[in-house]
């Protein structure tokens, strides 16, 4: 495990990733399924043609809540299908980490496991991005029966919706949609026939159409991730709870100041009625006494 390495490699998987995220390098778009469209690239590597995937759709979640909804292990069978076991090994830097994840296969063909490097990108537009690659980690040896598959490159990418609804300057709302893009660029390994590895690779894009089935079915789980999301935010970007106070403050200010100054409408009726308006008495602060400060619990 060479962290200097996977830095490398998760700044190559990133660039690939933007590549195909702008249709770049072989990109095309095939057909929509289920409201997923679906794009392919095929890739010769060696003596084999791989088929890269993308997907894009529209999820009913805001993409801070989609970024956690992709990343929970504790849900993640529930769209899909193939994933059978997976744990994070390690974080090494903030938003950086390894995992390990594990894949059912059709007999007789072996099950296939992953070793990730991911590093997640919470970018100024609201966009949050997660790249993959692989690369070893001690924790996850290879183990037969599995076959070690590679992640050239993957990525889930989430970007806001004119329809999300924005909380003031933070980019990164808990409420609203997001147009949602996944990438896969991988090599199963192995022998594998190749009309079962396009098989494999057109069904993958397709857990978009899956997630959305659990976003709506499963509101309870949609609670949960808001408030992982609500959690994550406070730990990324600290000083927004400051900002918080420092606003709600401010405006106890305005509005103590609106109360002491009288509101317009006294103001007006007040002129049409030929009067002088006087604004309402400053509260005078009670003065504590010696008496009266032996009965205050200090």
């Amino acid at each position: 495990m060479d962290l200097n390495r996977a830095e490398e490699d998760l700044k190559t998987a990133e660039k690939d990733a933007e590549d195909a995220l702008n249709g770049l390098n072989g990109w095309a778009y095939s057909s929509t399924n289920r409201d997923v469209e679906l794009h392919f690239n095929m890739v010769k590597t060696g003596n084999i043609t791989l088929k890269y995937t993308k997907g894009v759709t529209t999820l009913p979640v805001a993409p801070i809540v989609a970024a956690e909804i992709v990343q929970c292990f504790d849900t993640m069978k529930m769209w899909d299908k193939q994933f059978d076991e997976g744990r994070k090994l390690q974080e090494f830097e903030d938003g950086k980490f390894f995992t390990y994840g594990k894949y059912k296969a059709p007999w007789p063909v072996s099950q296939r496991d992953f070793v990730n490097v991911v590093k997640t990108v919470y970018d100024d537009n609201g966009r949050i991005r997660i790249i993959a690659t692989s690369h070893p980690h001690k924790d996850a040896p290879e183990k037969y029966p599995c076959i070690r598959a590679t992640l050239m490159y993957g990525a889930w990418v989430f970007e806001p919706t004119e329809d999300a609804v924005n909380d003031g300057e933070d980019s990164f709302p808990i409420e609203g949609k997001c147009k949602a893009t996944y990438i896969t660029a991988m090599n199963p390994m192995g022998t594998l026939p190749t009309w079962l590895v396009n098989q494999v690779a057109n069904d993958t894009p397709m857990c978009l159409a899956a997630i959305a089935d659990m976003i709506q079915k499963h509101p309870n789980i949609v609670k949960d991730m808001e408030g992982r999301a609500r959690a994550r935010l406070a730990r990324i970007y600290p000083k927004k709870a400051g900002d918080v106070a420092d606003k709600d403050e401010k405006r106890t200010e305005e509005d103590e100041k609106k109360l002491l100054e009288g509101s317009t409408e006294e103001k007006e009726d007040a002129k049409q009625a030929g009067e002088a308006y006087l604004p309402p008495p400053r509260p005078t602060p009670t003065r504590v006494t010696k008496e009266m400060r032996g009965g205050v619990k200090r």
